[in-house]
């Protein structure tokens, strides 16, 4: 990189912003700040078990799952298979008190009746990640009650946004979008 801030990773993106995928270079300062900021939003700490239940591919698993996770000196769970059923019996199995899943696994997951294992599970959860979840978010805190929901949107082009609970009481569909915080 031209500025002195060398490039870490090349992260792919898909094109959900309207424009065209490209390769997007992502540096050590984008992700230690952008996404330190979502560390620093949900407490982290190293006592903390973070469930990251996308594929490793995913710019999303190097970008929050690992990177938070190395930050924050926390432990690391992945399970071996990425699936809505996996990440329902895993958060119960791992202990987990973090989880970063992709959106569509909570969209799976919101559509079934809580099941006894994950209401177990949700006991030793204390941070997830919306994943845009957008309007569905108020269902979710209804449905995880204890657990504090952060969402966020851009990583792959920018450091990000962060939207905490107090952007959760809007009507708009995207909630993810948020607001700026500080560090970001």
């Amino acid at each position: 990189d031209d500025d002195g801030n060398p490039c870490v990773a090349v992260i792919f993106s898909s094109g959900t912003t309207g424009a065209r995928p490209k390769a997007v270079m992502v540096t050590d300062q984008q992700l230690v700040v952008g996404v330190g900021a979502y560390g620093v939003a949900a407490g982290l700490t190293a006592q903390d078990r973070i469930f990251v239940c996308t594929p490793i591919f995913h710019s999303c698993t190097l970008s929050w799952g690992i990177t938070l996770t190395i930050l924050a000196g926390a432990t690391l769970v992945m399970p071996d298979r990425v699936s809505a059923s996996k990440t329902r019996g895993a958060g119960q199995r791992t202990k987990a008190s973090v989880v970063w899943p992709m959106g569509s696994i909570l969209h799976i997951l919101m559509q079934s009746p809580l099941s006894a294992v994950e209401a177990e599970a949700a006991t030793n959860l204390r941070v997830m990640f919306a994943a845009g979840l957008g309007r569905q978010v108020r269902e979710a805190l209804v449905r995880w009650p204890d657990t504090q929901l952060i969402d966020g949107y851009g990583l792959s082009e920018s450091p990000g946004t962060i939207a905490l609970d107090d952007s959760f009481d809007r009507d708009e569909a995207f909630t993810c979008i948020g607001r700026p915080v500080s560090l970001v």
